[in-house]
């Protein structure tokens, strides 16, 4: 997992943009950004966007930009122990969800073995004429109407 340049605390691949030039991540948030922007593979981040000369010739025009660097005061209001445990208790809600998750398969599996044990009874059961009937029967007909013949 990724740290976000501006606030430093970490993130997924999916809930940050990536600079195209530094490979540097950000949370939306951090760089108020919405979530129905899209962003481009060319997008740069404001460390970069800041280094780049502006058009114009006009090399005295200063960039204004957020100060992402170490000595942000963002960074001096994290606090690692709190981030730990944040990550701690996602990761223990993912294995719960996991878990929920491989208990419905079992259930489906165990009704999917019952149908097919039921199946497999109603076949013993039905009588071997009734079978060669059904396969000399045209798919067009359902067997509801079989009965009515």
């Amino acid at each position: 997992m990724a740290k976000c340049g501006a606030c430093g605390r970490h993130l997924s691949v999916t809930d940050g943009v990536t600079c195209g030039k530094c490979d540097a991540t950000y949370h939306r948030g951090c760089l108020n950004l919405s979530e129905k922007v899209k962003i481009s593979t060319s997008w740069m981040c404001p460390t970069c966007k800041s280094k780049v000369p502006r058009a114009g010739g006009n090399s005295n025009t200063s960039v204004k930009c957020q100060d992402v660097g170490d000595n942000s005061p963002v960074y001096k209001d994290i606090d690692i122990g709190l981030e730990i445990r944040l990550f701690r208790n996602e990761l223990s809600e993912m294995r719960n969800e996991l878990k929920d998750i491989r208990d419905n398969f079992a259930m489906l599996r165990d009704t999917m073995l019952v149908c097919n044990k039921n199946l497999e009874e109603i076949d013993t059961r039905v009588p071997p004429s009734w079978r060669t009937e059904w396969k000399n029967v045209s798919t067009n007909v359902s067997p509801w109407s079989l009965r009515t013949q």
